[in-house]
């Protein structure tokens, strides 16, 4: 008699309802309900289940339920029955779209009994739901031979997207760890970037790298937001967030996008109309937008800032543009970069305005488009930081070269006679030493014209520059007196790791190296402990690496590897460096640490680098550093006493 009903039900529902009956017959994939859906819009906000249950539905024709950003109340009714196949199984009602703020699911029986009555969605406490996720799911009755009838009332102030599916439990698993490896795939890759740019404004304290990492954190928590993997770790009790949050994150990403960008294209000197016009312009509507998104309601606020992500994107692709035809060759990976974005953006932005259908595209595409773009911008970072460092090191060679002659023709006698006293050596070190703190001072004295000129120089600025200024001059100062006392052993020496030294030292050369494509291998020994000082090891591996660099790029060696290896014995610590760049001349290989001696042109080497090694290493260490041709290469070993700590 049941199978009988049952049977009655089924058919006659198909003629009753616009939308066909959803036969579940497997539990490998997952069915998808968009075209089994109907839906119906409560304008009024205000209608009952049993009103909205008399009301006539309307069919929907396309996979992926979406609306655009409507915030009247949304009502859905699906059906659905179980073959005898899947018997036993347990079933979900999943909505991978966790923005959605309030989500009511009705199920009713054959007879028309309602079973239960679910709630979830963002606002909702985790008491009345099934399930903690990230997702929105409903456990589903699963009885073989019922008709079951859902209605979901669906309440929410941004984009009304319901993907509906229904799944297994195993299916659900599997895609639950799919989204789960992409998700850390993506974050990771972020998290790299954001640790490499780090580390480069820690050696550079160039202020954009600082832009750079705080526009990707706030983009970062913006994506969290938006996945729900935001409230589902981190700020799972914070209503505001939950609530707010996505706007808040998405105007201040682009507050600070808009930031790094002019700072990386210095827009206000090469396009400074453009730059006026429109850059300017963006950045103080999103500022605008983003204290609006602390004070006004998610719904008010949440279409600018998706308009904004759209507009934003082109107008930098556009300025990139601007200044690349103006010839700065390296914009071209801001430009690349922002092209990628801006498509994923586009595409995403129109998939939430209901304007084009793919939930793949809405999902991934804007991840997708970020990650290229943020590597992009990583790489235009690299260039530009390039470009000023071979035109401060060109400056700065060019004054040393000059003055190294003119020690040299007034003072050979005393050079000959005491080449540790030698003055073109000390200036060579002190241009080394001078670099960094000059370059930035230049670049104070830049922000100081650039600011006066727009008269935007506030007290408060001329104060900090003044003492950034101080703070530097403090610097050369000290590197003044450093060397003054070097050679009287008065600096403090202190007890470390080589491995850890030399960890620091390929930290350091990592950019250059990584861009000229030669590969470092560090083989450690953890009992290499030694009682010296530890900023001049330093400078002994940097001149043997950087000696290296040069021989590679010299002779234009393929697979360029250098190899470091440290050992021990009872009494010495051996660091071996090899690298498979030729070799040196055995014509020259007796003299290679001799003062001024250089097998480089005169517009690259000054020939005193291996001689301060040398020097640091045997006199100030009692240690020894040697060289020979090993292999396809050179290979120079320093030796130096164990610690007796």
């Amino acid at each position: 008699m049941h199978k009988i009903i049952f049977i009655f039900f089924f058919f006659f529902s198909s003629f009753l309802f616009a939308q066909e009956t959803l036969l579940i017959k497997q539990s490998k994939t997952p069915y998808s309900l968009g075209k089994q859906t109907s839906y119906f819009v409560d304008t009024s906000d205000s209608l009952t289940l049993s009103e909205v249950r008399k009301k006539t539905f309307t069919p929907y024709t396309k996979e992926i339920l979406s609306f655009g950003f409507l915030q009247a109340t949304h009502w859905f009714k699906f059906q659905f029955t179980f073959d005898t196949a899947v018997d036993g199984s347990q079933w979900w009602l999943d909505i991978n779209y966790p923005l959605l703020n309030y989500v009511d699911v009705y199920t009713f029986d054959t007879e028309n009994k309602l079973l239960f009555h679910k709630k979830n969605g963002n606002l909702v406490a985790q008491s009345h739901k099934d399930i903690k996720s990230n997702r929105i799911l409903f456990s589903l009755p699963n009885k073989c031979h019922t008709l079951y009838t859902v209605y979901i009332r669906v309440k929410t102030s941004g984009s009304m997207l319901v993907p509906l599916n229904i799944m297994s439990t195993k299916t659900l698993v599997r895609a639950i760890h799919f989204n789960q490896t992409l998700s850390g795939l993506y974050y990771g890759i972020l998290a790299i970037l954001i640790l490499y740019s780090t580390i480069t404004f820690i050696y550079t304290r160039e202020k954009i790298y600082l832009l750079y990492i705080t526009f990707i954190i706030s983009y970062a928590l913006w994506q969290l937001s938006y996945d729900g993997l935001g409230a589902y770790y981190f700020w799972t009790d914070s209503y505001w967030m939950i609530a707010k949050g996505t706007a808040f994150l998405i105007y201040s990403s682009t507050v600070m996008l808009i930031i790094f960008s002019q700072s990386l294209l210095q827009s206000s000197i090469r396009i400074s109309r453009y730059n006026s016009v429109i850059l300017n312009p963006l950045k103080y509507i999103a500022i605008v937008g983003l204290l609006a998104s602390v004070l006004f309601p998610y719904k008010y606020t949440i279409i600018g800032g998706a308009i904004l992500g759209v507009v934003s994107p082109m107008a930098l692709f556009l300025g990139g543009i601007l200044v690349m035809r103006q010839g700065y060759a390296n914009i071209r990976f801001f430009v690349i970069g922002w092209g990628f974005f801006l498509i994923a953006t586009a595409l995403f932005a129109l998939s939430k305005f209901n304007l084009l259908h793919g939930f793949t595209i809405m999902k991934y595409g804007q991840q997708i488009g970020s990650v290229v773009d943020l590597v992009f911008l990583a790489i235009a970072l690299a260039f530009r930081f390039k470009q000023y460092q071979d035109e401060y090191t060109h400056i700065l060679e060019k004054q040393v070269q000059e003055a190294l002659i003119k020690e040299r023709a007034k003072d050979r006698l005393l050079i000959e006679q005491s080449k540790l006293a030698s003055m073109g050596e000390m200036m060579e070190q002190i241009a080394h030493q001078w670099r960094q703190p000059l370059n930035t001072i230049g670049l104070i004295n830049q922000d100081i014209y650039f600011k006066q000129k727009l008269s935007t120089l506030k007290d408060e600025d001329f104060d900090k520059f003044h003492e950034q200024i101080d703070t530097n001059i403090a610097y050369l100062s000290d590197t003044i007196n450093n060397f003054r006392m070097y050679y009287q052993r008065n600096q403090e020496k202190e007890t470390y790791a080589l491995d850890d030294a030399l960890t620091t030292v390929i930290h350091i050369t990592e950019a250059t190296f990584k861009f000229y494509r030669i590969s470092i291998e560090l083989h450690k020994d953890a009992n290499a402990i030694v009682h010296t000082i530890k900023s001049d090891i330093f400078q002994v591996f940097l001149n043997i690496l950087n000696n290296a660099k040069d021989a590679f790029l010299e002779n234009q060696i393929e697979n360029q590897i250098i190899t470091i290896t440290i050992t021990t014995d009872t009494h010495n610590a051996y660091v071996n460096i090899a690298d498979n760049a030729g070799g040196i001349s055995p014509a020259f290989i007796d003299n290679i640490f001799d003062s001024y001696f250089s097998t480089k042109s005169k517009d690259i080497g000054t020939g005193i680098g291996l001689y301060m090694a040398k020097t640091i290493i045997e006199t100030n260490m009692q240690g020894k550093l040697s060289v020979s041709n090993k292999g396809n290469g050179a290979c120079f070993v320093v030796q130096l006493p164990l610690s007796l700590q």
